[in-house]
């Protein structure tokens, strides 16, 4: 489906080009900064993700103020600034930004209904597919080894030097089949029991569609595919 392509291409690129902080332990179910972007936040602004849990109006009236209050802390974020961070300033910056994540991201729970929660859950894990096997509550819950944890990091980090050495600026087609080609590695890490107990968690497949996503603003979210396109590496 081209709008998951495009989508998964762009995510993926921008977090090769991120560097390996960007994503460094960035939960399944949260995003950075809280206005928007990955996780339950940044799902539960789109139309078809409220569609599917059936949001109420009082809800949506709720988590819109959440939103408008999270998109208001973030402003003057600068990508560009925070990439040229030293490490230990870009750490110190994360860390703020995930406060403020969790923040909000519990603030939109306390909204939903445990149901809904559940529901949103499984879409963001299908969203961030094998890299939410970074997270530790995934990890926990698949039962990881600690070598297996390892053997994943080293292949999302072999994925990310390999991109860091100027392939981001390959074609779409390229980002795809080095994004199948990482998923299938990184499942092959996996026993048969993990992989079937990663897939039960990730409940029935979500289309994303574009009717779902609103005109985009400063607070709205970008998307990506059920189980496939996702953000990247290092520890």
């Amino acid at each position: 489906m081209r709008v998951r392509s495009v989508v998964a291409v762009a995510m993926f690129a921008s977090l090769l080009a991120a560097g390996p902080t960007f994503a460094q332990r960035q939960g399944p179910f949260g995003g950075f900064g809280g206005g928007g972007g990955g996780g339950i936040v940044g799902l539960v602004s789109r139309d078809d993700v409220q569609q599917e849990i059936k949001l109420m109006p009082e809800q949506k009236e709720e988590i819109t103020k959440i939103l408008e209050k999270a998109r208001e802390q973030r402003q003057g974020f600068n990508f560009q600034e925070f990439r040229n961070l030293s490490e230990e300033d870009r750490e110190k910056r994360m860390t703020e930004l995930r406060a403020r994540g969790e923040e909000t991201q519990k603030a939109v729970e306390k909204e939903l209904l445990p149901d809904q929660v559940a529901r949103v859950k499984q879409i963001a894990l299908q969203q961030q597919g094998v890299f939410a096997l970074r997270s530790d509550e995934v990890a926990k819950e698949l039962g990881l080894s600690d070598d297996q944890k390892t053997q994943i990091q080293e292949k999302l980090t072999s994925t990310f030097r390999r991109g860091n050495r100027g392939e981001q600026g390959a074609d779409r087609g390229n980002f795809q089949e080095r994004r199948a080609q990482l998923e299938k590695d990184i499942l092959g890490v996996l026993t048969d029991a993990q992989k079937e107990k990663f897939e039960k968690m990730q409940g029935s497949k979500f289309e994303f569609s574009d009717s779902g996503r609103r005109p985009r603003g400063d607070d709205q979210p970008r998307r990506r595919r059920p189980g496939g396109e996702r953000p990247n590496p290092d520890t």
